[in-house]
């Protein structure tokens, strides 16, 4: 579901599945998005995506406690599938330290990632992939 600048993904109770999004749906958003991901109405993660002329800047985050497996891959993929953001644009994610799904998300969709440990936050540079997988 889209509002102007807010992404929430809704997951079913009893399914874990990722919710399509339309390439050619036209939305319009400020230079700042907020990306959830939600359970049974409970947030599981989210994502604060600042967008600049040469670069994309997303803070990704999760709960605490018990979060299903796949959420924090969708949320990966919800900032790596935003519309109107070209292949190749440089990215720059901030998540948690030691966040394995998330890391191995970008692997699987970025070619080319840099990190560096900043306290108990990773610092990730990349750059946006093409889309289907196309080199950018």
């Amino acid at each position: 579901m889209y509002d102007n600048d807010h992404i929430v993904w809704v997951l079913p109770p009893d399914v874990f599945l990722p919710i399509p999004v339309s390439p050619t749906t036209e939305i319009h958003m400020s230079n700042i998005q907020h990306i959830t991901i939600e359970k049974d109405g409970h947030l599981l993660a989210e994502a604060v995506v600042q967008s600049h002329p040469d670069l994309i800047d997303a803070q990704l985050r999760v709960e605490a406690g018990h979060i299903p497996p796949g959420a924090r891959s969708q949320l990966v993929d919800a900032v790596l599938d935003l519309p109107n953001v070209s292949g190749g644009t440089r990215l720059e994610i901030t998540l948690p330290t030691g966040d394995a799904e998330m890391l191995d998300q970008i692997r699987n969709r970025c070619h080319t990632i840099n990190t560096r440990v900043a306290g108990v936050s990773c610092r990730l540079h990349t750059t946006f992939p093409a889309p289907n997988g196309l080199p950018s």
